[in-house]
């Protein structure tokens, strides 16, 4: 997941139950901070799940061919991260 601008706990929290509203987080860990992104760990009913908050460059449309280019990556066989959902625009987090 991606979410935009910044957040602590308690909006990671808000902003993932209003996206998956049936799926209950247990816990959130902020990792350590990233060049272009704040990411944190959570854990989820679905499983683990990592929530990144860009920090340098928030434009949805770059964000987009992120997800593109890895859902791509991924089809070919190669590990990366795969993208569950882009939330551009989110209340509780700013944007």
């Amino acid at each position: 997941m991606i979410f935009m601008p910044t957040a602590d706990t308690t909006t990671i929290r808000q902003a993932m139950k209003r996206k998956h509203p049936k799926s209950h987080v247990r816990w959130v860990r902020f990792l350590d901070k990233g060049y272009t992104s704040k990411q944190c760990a959570t854990e989820t009913e679905d499983g683990s799940l990592l929530a990144k908050v860009p920090q340098r460059d928030r434009d949805s449309a770059q964000l987009r061919r992120l997800v593109a280019s890895a859902r791509k990556a991924a089809e070919c066989g190669i590990p990366v991260a795969r993208y569950r959902n882009l939330v551009p625009h989110e209340p509780a987090l700013g944007g």
